[in-house]
């Protein structure tokens, strides 16, 4: 593997919006089966 093709490794970003084609992501509907419930009553909530 050289330099060019390791600095495209897809990995879980903390920091800012996610982008699917270089970040891992987790589907939060798996995560929090409440959520569109959540949602459409208008209410708060964070994800961790």
């Amino acid at each position: 593997m050289n330099d060019s093709e390791r600095a495209m490794e897809k990995f879980f970003n903390v920091a800012g919006p996610c982008f699917p084609d270089e970040h891992y992501m987790l589907p939060a509907t798996e995560r929090m089966p409440d959520v569109m419930r959540l949602i459409r009553q208008e209410q708060y909530f964070a994800i961790h």
